[in-house]
């Protein structure tokens, strides 16, 4: 499972890292501390992508909601399915007055900072079993 966290602040992300290794041994974890430093990453070739992508939303330069509304932007444009595929947006902030907007951009799930780890725990387990019922219909899909 290959996993992004996206937030200007370093302590958070090191925080929202040891609680993912605490829960989930088998998966890469790749940070950004920017949306543009995210997008960048993403528009490179041969670059992964992400099966879950914790994002904050108050970011300098390029907040949260920006990047989330071009990831989606770029499946809309292939013609892809945007409910049922990957990542799995799981915003991470300070500002509840935004879960209305992000769930406007097909968001996983919203959690409000500070983070709770009983919380986090609740519904990094539910993403992780998401992905891995998206990916057995992945596999499940007849070959042309």
């Amino acid at each position: 499972m290959n996993i992004a966290i996206c937030d200007d602040e370093k302590y958070i992300r090191a925080h929202i890292r040891s609680m993912i290794e605490q829960q989930e041994s088998d998966c890469r974890i790749v940070e950004f501390s920017s949306g543009k430093e995210l997008l960048a990453w993403l528009e490179a070739p041969k670059s992964p992508s992400f099966d879950l992508l914790f994002l904050d939303i108050s970011m300098d330069g390029m907040d949260g909601m920006t990047v989330a509304r071009q990831l989606r932007l770029w499946r809309d444009k292939k013609q892809e399915p945007v409910w049922g595929s990957l990542p799995l947006l799981i915003f991470v902030t300070g500002y509840a007055e935004y879960m209305p907007e992000a769930f406007g951009v097909h968001a996983f799930q919203y959690m409000i900072k500070p983070l709770k780890e009983q919380e986090f725990q609740k519904i990094f387990g539910q993403a992780v079993q998401e992905y891995r019922r998206l990916m057995a219909k992945v596999l499940e899909r007849p070959r042309e």
